[in-house]
Formats: C-alpha cells, sequence, structure tokens
C-alpha cells in the first residue's frame, strides 16, 4: 500500500470513529456538543429535543455534528508515523 493509500484509508476510519463518537458524547452529555446542539437550535430555531432525537434516529443529522480529523491535527499524526 503506497502513503497515500494509508493516508486514506487511516482518514477513513478517523471519520467513522469521529462519526460513532458523536452519539457516545450525547450518551454522556458531553459539555461541548450539548453547547453545540444548542447553538445550532438557537440558530436555526429547531427545538434542542427535535435536534437530539434526529441525532439518535438519523445517521445524516450525525453528520453536521462529526468533528473532521483534518481539523484534529491528523495530517501531522499520520505522517509521523509514516516516516
Amino acid at each position: 500500500m503506497n502513503y497515500q493509500q494509508e493516508y486514506k484509508t487511516k482518514y477513513q476510519r478517523a471519520v467513522e470513529e469521529n462519526f460513532d463518537s458523536v452519539r457516545e458524547e450525547l450518551k454522556n452529555k458531553d459539555a461541548d456538543l450539548m453547547q453545540k446542539i444548542e447553538k445550532r437550535s438557537a440558530e436555526y430555531g429547531i427545538p434542542e429535543a427535535d435536534i437530539i432525537k434526529d441525532i439518535k434516529a438519523c445517521d445524516t443529522a450525525v453528520i453536521s455534528f462529526v468533528k473532521s480529523p483534518a481539523k484534529q491535527n491528523f495530517y501531522e499524526k499520520t505522517v509521523a508515523t509514516m516516516i
């Protein structure tokens, strides 16, 4: 596997882990996630309870709360292991 393929594979794995973590954070009432939900609720006029219900039931709703690996120093961490 070349570096590009390895990077893409690791990036996709990180996206999947971050996706799964959203529902776990919701279950644990993570302060950062709850703040994001509150902010989106106020911004779009959607009740927080509806947003929470949608996150629990719908993968599409989770997408808007998934942290991008690119914003988590993913590149630096991954390349460091490849060098």
